[in-house]
C-alpha cells in the first residue's frame, strides 16, 4: 500500500483475491491442475469454489456484502448461462459486472495447466465476442485502459 502523508494507514483484512487460495484448496487438485477439458463431474466441482470462497470469507465477518457479492458472482454472465445461481441482467451488480471481465481477461491471458497465455490482441477479440454475456458498456471502456497499461509494461497491446 501506497503511504500518503498525513493519512494515516488502516489496517486492511486480507483481500478476497488472497483468500481465493483457501476456497480452491477445498477442490481437488487433481481438478484444479488438470491439463485436459474437465469432465462434466468436474466441472460441477470446480464450479463450487465461488460460492465455497464467499462462505470462507462471511464467517470472517470482516467483509462487506458487496465484496462477498463479488466472490459468490464473479462467473454470472448477463444472459443467465454463469454460475452459481444462473443471475442474469440486472440482477448482477455492476461491481461483479466490472470484476467479471477482469476474471476473464485474466484467465485468458495468463497461463493455465492446459495452455499458455493468450496474446491480448486474441484476448480482447474473445472477449468482445462475449459481449452478450459481459457487460457491453464495461468491455467498451476496459479495452483501452488494458491497451495502455500494455504499453506502460511494455507488454502486448490490445490492438488489432
Amino acid at each position: 500500500m501506497r503511504s500518503h502523508p498525513g493519512r494515516r494507514q488502516a489496517e486492511i483484512p486480507l483481500s478476497p483475491t488472497v483468500q481465493f487460495p483457501r476456497a480452491t484448496s477445498l477442490i481437488p487438485h487433481a481438478i484444479l491442475n488438470k491439463p485436459g477439458p474437465l469432465t462434466p463431474d468436474e466441472m460441477r466441482v470446480m464450479r463450487t469454489h465461488a460460492a465455497l470462497g464467499a462462505d470462507l470469507l462471511a464467517q470472517e465477518a470482516a467483509f462487506e456484502p458487496e465484496i462477498l457479492d463479488v466472490v459468490r458472482y464473479h462467473h454470472e454472465r448477463l444472459d443467465g448461462s454463469g454460475y452459481p445461481e444462473g443471475l442474469k441482467g440486472a440482477r448482477i451488480s455492476d461491481l461483479v459486472r466490472l470484476v467479471a471481465i477482469c476474471d476473464v481477461h485474466s484467465a485468458l491471458t495468463e497461463r493455465r495447466v492446459y495452455r499458455p497465455p493468450l496474446p491480448a490482441a486474441e484476448a480482447a477479440a474473445i472477449m468482445q465476442a462475449q459481449a452478450g454475456q459481459l457487460d457491453p458498456d464495461l468491455l467498451r471502456v476496459y479495452r483501452p485502459i488494458i491497451f495502455r497499461a500494455g504499453d506502460a509494461a511494455g507488454g502486448p497491446s490490445v490492438r488489432s
